[in-house]
């Protein structure tokens, strides 16, 4: 990750209701190409109308990448198209902790 990203995830974690910086976000993971900038785009939208299928086919890859981002074997339940609440139990969470630690704090 980019310093820029790096910053911009820390502004959403200090405040997870600001849709703007999810649209910010959204809008930098599609420049690159990546699904999960849709995904985040069509979760913010007021309406889906005809983004509602495909919202759903991009939801079926949440277990995908929440193991690309470390989560793997957890479970995250997302908002707004980015993970909100993850549960766990002990032992994928110490194993989880130490693949994490280097990165972020917990």
């Amino acid at each position: 990750m980019i310093d820029h990203e790096l910053s911009l995830l820390e502004q959403i974690r200090a405040n997870p209701h600001d849709k703007q910086l999810r649209r910010v976000y959204g809008d930098m993971l599609l420049e690159r190409g990546d699904d999960r900038g849709e995904y985040t785009q069509i979760a913010l939208q007021e309406t889906w109308g005809d983004a509602k299928d495909r919202y759903y086919e991009l939801s079926c890859r949440e277990a995908e990448w929440a193991a690309e981002l470390g989560l793997g074997g957890i479970y995250c339940q997302w908002y707004c198209g980015l993970p909100a609440t993850i549960v766990t139990d002990a032992d994928a969470f110490v194993k989880t902790r130490r693949c994490a630690r280097s990165t972020t704090d917990l």
